[in-house]
């Protein structure tokens, strides 16, 4: 899953897609401005500061924080037979088969990290019609949309890319959000078509783990396939 540049839909090339730019902050007048001193002109008799000037104290003056190790997981294979699916992942996770043609894996209480348990969604909708590369494209914006309106106060999805999924023509994002609850995560979405019926993968996790769990990511897509052909 190298990272590359965003393209529309129509164009032939897998690649990743980024996230919409956010405007920068101009920190340096920021600071300037919060610890700025006063001069003599403004002297009237009383000491508004007493010894130095204050100095504002950057983040490059603080230590370099050590590097965290890579998480390691165990695989397992999963078997989605009410969606004809089977697939590896982590092994050990909480299945959760009780939402009409879906399929829940949720991480143990136990490995939580940053108070926040990864969760991956696996679904097979059938469809009434022929879908076009546009209404998939369209389909993977409304679901974006629609997640992020639940329980996030800050939503931030990625433009869509062309990825393959079940040896199909799918479309995938990225997003990033903070939820009500002040955890921040990371996920992704990849759906394709295939034989009428929309396939989809989802993932969210903790955000500072984005790399480990977009790994779990790429082994369940590189293993998913068909029950019954």
């Amino acid at each position: 899953e190298d990272p590359g540049i965003p393209i529309n839909f129509g164009d032939s090339v897998d690649t990743e897609p980024e996230f919409t730019p956010i405007s920068n902050i101009d920190f340096e007048n920021e600071i300037s401005d919060m610890y700025k001193a006063s001069s003599m002109d403004d002297y009237t008799g009383e000491i508004k500061y007493a010894g130095s000037t204050p100095i504002a104290i950057l983040p490059i003056d603080m230590p370099t924080p050590t590097p965290r190790k890579a998480l390691e997981f165990n695989y397992s294979e999963y078997s989605a037979n009410d969606l004809n699916l089977k697939f590896q992942a982590p092994s050990g996770w909480q299945v959760d088969e009780s939402i009409h043609e879906a399929f829940i894996l949720r991480e143990p209480e136990a490995n939580k990290k940053d108070d926040f348990c990864a969760e991956i969604t696996i679904s097979a909708i059938p469809l009434s019609k022929e879908y076009t590369a546009s209404d998939l494209n369209r389909e993977i914006k409304q679901q974006l949309e629609q997640l992020g309106s639940r329980n996030y106060t800050r939503w931030s999805p990625s433009k869509t890319a062309k990825r393959t999924l079940l040896d199909s023509p799918g479309v995938y994002a990225n997003f990033r959000g903070t939820l009500v609850t002040g955890q921040v995560v990371r996920g992704r979405i990849h759906m394709a078509v295939k034989n009428n019926v929309l396939y989809s993968i989802q993932i969210v996790h903790p955000a500072d783990y984005n790399n480990d769990f977009i790994g779990v990511f790429t082994k369940i897509r590189s293993t998913i396939d068909f029950i019954n052909k």
